[in-house]
């Protein structure tokens, strides 16, 4: 009977929310990009710089921004820079340009991570983007 006590007690315990939680992570969160926004055009940000910069190991950062996001920290790179060149690619940047500016190595890679993330490749993305600018330019007069 005791035991039992201890046992729901101490699941009481576990189920228990701190009130500062969320704070917590929105600001481990804004730190995290905030690292990120600053450095996604160099290609040596990795997940090892980001944990480095965040003095946590690899594995806590990755375990940290799987349970509060649901994405590995190579994932939360790899999306942060495709959503940039995606705004690059919108702007008028050619597709090397953009792969550059968003901190890949090559085009080649850039295109095959691009097309995997938005179903459409680089170049047809900014046809269609652009298409779509310059309709709502044309409007606006």
């Amino acid at each position: 009977m005791q035991t039992n006590f201890l046992y729901s007690d101490y699941r009481a315990h576990l189920n228990f929310r701190i009130p500062w939680t969320a704070n917590t992570y929105n600001d481990f969160l804004e730190n995290l990009y905030n690292i990120i926004e600053n450095n996604f055009d160099n290609p040596l940000l990795t997940v090892g710089f980001l944990a480095t910069n965040m003095a946590v190991s690899k594995s806590t950062l990755n375990r940290k921004l799987s349970g509060i996001i649901g994405l590995s920290a190579n994932e939360l790179i790899r999306q942060y820079r495709l959503k940039r060149a995606a705004i690059f690619l919108m702007c008028g940047k050619n597709v090397s340009e953009t792969a550059y500016l968003s901190g890949f190595d090559t085009a080649s890679y850039f295109t095959q991570c691009f097309k995997e993330f938005y179903k459409i490749t680089p170049k047809e993305y900014s046809k269609s983007n652009s298409f779509i600018i310059f309709q709502k330019l044309v409007s606006a007069h």
